[in-house]
């Protein structure tokens, strides 16, 4: 009889996932690369999930591309700024309501603004994982940006600027920038006037999220002892509706050279 052909490489392609997932969820690009596993989802958000079972612990960065280099000259210290105005809160909770709930999980959360990205992070037991990737998603892509929150994380973002101009390792990084660089955002450094942040406006804040926090714009990496596939499937739960204000989700967004299972 002739042979029988051989099984083609596994897709690990979903054929099911979790129910409720928003359109912009839905899976549309793989890479597999032996314990990582690298997904693009309709909306364009991309995941990274590797796979670590030595530990029964998971990390989960949420990382946007926003920081120094994306502030205009006359609004040093906005990433942060903004940064500051999330952890403030969202519509379903306050910042301290967050803490509490991370705390009460066992977790671990941590939060930085760079020169090019800023980052909102959790570390936590493996059975934790699914309620921290709903505070992840509720803090991130539904902040409340209250007067009020605004005000105070301007002020955390002056004493930030304080404690940072009187550190030796940051003076002399801004001290290198302003040597290396004639001209440029990197040539005056990530440190704001200490009365700057609180000039700015709600208005600025919003729109300053508005264009860089959006999906195409954000990497979501996980590591730890979790299972690719149902890591997958909270997150496209969670983000799928995350989406570029004043966007819709396009059902041709994201052609995927490999075909995707339904979700």
């Amino acid at each position: 009889p002739p042979p029988q052909p051989r099984p083609g490489p596994a897709t690990n392609l979903p054929k099911t996932t979790v129910l409720g997932i928003p359109e912009g969820g839905k899976l549309v690009k793989q890479d597999l690369d032996g314990f990582t596993s690298r997904y693009i989802l309709r909306n364009g958000l991309t995941v990274i999930i590797r796979e670590r079972h030595s530990n029964p612990l998971f990390s989960i960065n949420v990382s946007v591309k926003a920081g120094t280099v994306n502030e205009p000259d006359e609004m040093t210290g906005m990433a942060r700024l903004v940064r500051r105005s999330i952890l403030q809160g969202s519509m379903k909770r306050s910042g301290y309501e967050f803490m509490r709930e991370v705390a009460r999980l066992g977790g671990l959360f941590q939060s930085e603004s760079g020169y090019d990205r800023t980052t909102y992070q959790i570390t936590a037991a493996a059975e934790s994982y699914q309620a921290a990737i709903e505070l992840l998603s509720d803090l991130v892509i539904k902040p409340a940006f209250k007067p009020d929150q605004i005000k105070n994380a301007a002020q955390k973002v002056m004493l930030e600027a304080r404690a940072d101009n009187d550190k030796p390792s940051d003076a002399a990084i801004e001290g290198l920038m302003s040597t290396a660089f004639t001209t440029g955002r990197l040539k005056r450094g990530k440190i704001p006037a200490e009365t700057l942040p609180a000039s700015f406006t709600a208005e600025q804040v919003q729109a300053f999220y508005n264009r860089f926090y959006n999906p195409a714009n954000t990497v979501i990496t996980i590591v730890g002892d979790v299972f690719s596939l149902q890591a997958l499937g909270q997150i496209q739960l969670q983000f799928g509706g995350f989406a570029k204000v004043g966007a819709a989700v396009s059902q041709g967004q994201g052609q995927s050279s490999k075909p995707a299972a339904p979700a």
